[in-house]
C-alpha cells in the first residue's frame, strides 16, 4: 500500500518516524527497500547510550522530545538530517564493512558524528575505516569527531566539497583545508597553524578551545583574509585581552554577532606599555555586540564581576547561562540580585545559573545564596526555562519568585550543613563507605520526596512541562502530564534543554 504513494508522501512520513522505524519499513518490499535504504545512511551518530525512547509512557510532552530529536542534526546551510543512532561495536563495524564493500553507499551519507561516548572500537582501526570511505562520501555536510585519543588530519577531507561543519579533534598543521566551511570546533588548538591552514571566509558559526593558555585570540585568527560574518563564536581556555577586540575589528564583524560563549578563558588586564590594569576583553566588545543575543560564561571567580555587570548593562539578551566557581570570600547572593538588576527582563527567556563548588566549600545557607535576592525573578515573564542552585530546604519558598511561563526548571539542590554533620565526622572510615551504604536509601527517599515538591509547583506554574533535580551527582527528571508528574530515568535533561531550548 505505501509503495503506492507519491515520493513526496513518503518522504513527508520518513521525515516524521524514528530511524529505527524507517529501517523496519524498508524491509517490507523491494519497492520500499529500495526507495528507503538510501535514507539509512543519510545520519549516523556512534553512541554506546542512546535515549530508549521505545520503552516509556508515550505522552505529547515525550512526542515533541522524540519528533525534535529524530531530526536534529541541522547544518548551517541547509535541511535537518535525519540520525540513525550505532551503539554496539558489531554495529559499528558492521557498518563500515558495508560501506567498505558497497562503495556506492559512501555517496549517500551527509552527516556522520562519533561522540566521546562511541563504541569501544581502536581509534586505528575507526581510522582505517574513514581512510577509505570519507574520501567516497561526495555528500558529506556534516562531520564531529569528540574522541580525544587522537585527532584526525585535515588532509582527510580534502575531497568532500560539499563539508559545511567540522566539530572535535582535528590537525591542520601540516595540511591546507580549502574547503568553505560555515561551521567549525576545533577542541585543542596548540599550534597556530592548525588555524592558517583553514579558510575561514565563509564561517558563520566557530568554536576554539585550547588545553594550554598561552594560545592568544588574536594571533590565531590573523590568517583570515576577508571579514568574518560570525553569528557565533566560543571560546575555551584562551588568552583574551582588551586589544583582540581591536585587532580583530577589521577581520570580525561583530555586529553580526548573536551568540558568543566563552569558558574559563584568562583576561590579561596589564598593559605593557603603561603597567597599568587596562580594560577587560568584555568592555572592549560591548559597543560591537548591540545584537547579542545569548551568553555563555564560565567564570573562574567572581573577582572580576563588575566587568560582566557593566557588560550585561543594556543588553536584551534572550538567553544567558553563567556558571561560576565557589569562593568562600565572595558572597553569591550579592552576585545574583546585582546579576538580574543588569538583565532586561522583557527579552529573557532562558536563565542557568550554576555554582560550582570545590571539596572545601560548605554549602550551608549563608555560604550558598539567600532566596531573597530572587525576588527580581519576578519581573521576568517571559522566562521559560530556569536553572538555579539551591538549598534543598528552601525549594518550596522560591516557588514565590518564580515568573508563571516558566515551562522547565533545574535546581542543582544542596543539602543543609547540618544534614552533613555525621560525614564530616573525623573518622579512619572513608566517606565513601558512608555514601555507598545509603545510596539506594536516598534514592529512594527522593524519588518519594520529589513529587510533592512538584505537585505544588504544577499548581502555581500552568505551563511547566519539565522539572529536574540533580543531587549528590543523581539527576532526578520528572515530566509533568494532566496534572500528574511522570519519573523520565533514562531521559537526560541536558536532552531536552538541547531540544526544547537551543
Amino acid at each position: 500500500m505505501l509503495q503506492k504513494l507519491p515520493v513526496e508522501i513518503l518522504d513527508l512520513i520518513v521525515e516524521n518516524i524514528h530511524h529505527q522505524d524507517v529501517l523496519h519499513l524498508s524491509q517490507t518490499n523491494k519497492t520500499l527497500y529500495r526507495w528507503l535504504h538510501p535514507k539509512l545512511y543519510h545520519g549516523n551518530v556512534m553512541d554506546r547510550a542512546p535515549t530508549r525512547y521505545s520503552i516509556m509512557e508515550q505522552t505529547d510532552n515525550l512526542n515533541e522530545i522524540i519528533k525534535m530529536n529524530n531530526d536534529r542534526l541541522q547544518p548551517e546551510g541547509g535541511s535537518r538530517i535525519p540520525l540513525g543512532s550505532i551503539s554496539s561495536i558489531y554495529g559499528l563495524k558492521l557498518f563500515f564493512k558495508n560501506l567498505v564493500e558497497n562503495p556506492e553507499y559512501c555517496k549517500y551519507i551527509k552527516g556522520l558524528i562519533f561522540n566521546g561516548n562511541s563504541p569501544d572500537v581502536p581509534d586505528l582501526e575507526i581510522y582505517g575505516y574513514l581512510r577509505q570511505c570519507i574520501p567516497l562520501m561526495s555528500e558529506l555536510r556534516v562531520f564531529h569527531w569528540y574522541k580525544q585519543g587522537m585527532k584526525l588530519p585535515g588532509d582527510l577531507f580534502s575531497e568532500n566539497h560539499r563539508l559545511e561543519e567540522l566539530r572535535g579533534y582535528f590537525d591542520f598543521s601540516c595540511n591546507k583545508h580549502s574547503q568553505n566551511l560555515l561551521s567549525l570546533e576545533l577542541c585543542d588548538v596548540n599550534d597556530l597553524t592548525d588555524l592558517k591552514n583553514i579558510s575561514m571566509d565563509s564561517l558563520k558559526k566557530l568554536s576554539i578551545g585550547s588545553k594550554q593558555k598561552s594560545i592568544n585570540l588574536s594571533t590565531m585568527l590573523q590568517a583570515t583574509s576577508k571579514q568574518m560574518k560570525l553569528k557565533e563564536l566560543a571560546l575555551k581556555n584562551i588568552d583574551l585581552c582588551h586589544d583582540d577586540v581591536t585587532r580583530l575589528s577589521p577581520i570580525t564583524d561583530w555586529n553580526m554577532l548573536q551568540s558568543l560563549t566563552i569558558d574559563d578563558c584568562s583576561d590579561s588586564r596589564f598593559d605593557m606599555n603603561t603597567h597599568s590594569i587596562s580594560k577587560s576583553f568584555l568592555s572592549g566588545l560591548k559597543p560591537y555586540v548591540q545584537s547579542l543575543k545569548q551568553l555563555n560564561l564560565a567564570l573562574n571567580d567572581f573577582q572580576d564581576s563588575h566587568h560582566l555587570f557593566s557588560f550585561l548593562q543594556d543588553m536584551t539578551l534572550s538567553k544567558l547561562n553563567i556558571e561560576v566557581d565557589h569562593n568562600v570570600n565572595h558572597n553569591i547572593s550579592f552576585f545574583t540580585s546585582t546579576l538580574l538588576s543588569c538583565l532586561n527582563p522583557d527579552a529573557l527567556t532562558h536563565l542557568e545559573f550554576k555554582v560550582r563548588f570545590g571539596r572545601s566549600s560548605s554549602s550551608s545557607k549563608d555560604k550558598m545564596f539567600d532566596i531573597y535576592s530572587l525576588n527580581k525573578l519576578r519581573e521576568f515573564t517571559k522566562l521559560q526555562f530556569l536553572q538555579l542552585p539551591i538549598i534543598e530546604s528552601d525549594i518550596t519558598n522560591l516557588l514565590a519568585f518564580i515568573p508563571k511561563n516558566v515551562e522547565c526548571i533545574s535546581f542543582s539542590c544542596k543539602e543543609d550543613e547540618s544534614e552533613q554533620q555525621f560525614s564530616s565526622i573525623s573518622s579512619l572510615i572513608h566517606p565513601e563507605y558512608w555514601q555507598l551504604a545509603t545510596i539506594n536509601v536516598i534514592s529512594r527517599d527522593e524519588k518519594e520526596n520529589f513529587p510533592e515538591i512538584i505537585n505544588k509547583y504544577q499548581q502555581k506554574l500552568p505551563k511547566l512541562k519539565w522539572v529536574n533535580f540533580n543531587k549528590n551527582n543523581n539527576e532526578y527528571t520528572y515530566e509533568i502530564n494532566n496534572k500528574s508528574s511522570i519519573y523520565r530515568e533514562s531521559l537526560s535533561f541536558k536532552t531536552i534543554i538541547r531540544t526544547l531550548h537551543p
